[in-house]
């Protein structure tokens, strides 16, 4: 019984910490606005594009959930 309890205790720890991750990726990716206007697109940008604090609006969010 504690085993099972551990094992859900580190799926949900790691879960949480994907969800976090992905959450700010997507934050950022959606008020993404580069230098020249456009939107984010995964196949046009690099990921790192969304924490840089110069481009990015909510790096914040990007950087923070990293």
């Amino acid at each position: 019984m504690q085993k099972r309890r551990q094992r859900l205790a580190t799926a949900a720890v790691g879960i949480g910490g994907v969800s976090i991750i992905l959450l700010g990726a997507l934050i950022s990716a959606l008020a993404y606005e580069g230098r020249n206007g456009q939107a984010y697109r995964f196949l046009n940008h690099f990921v790192s594009e969304l924490g840089e604090v110069g481009v990015a609006r909510l790096a914040w969010a990007f950087n923070g959930g990293l």
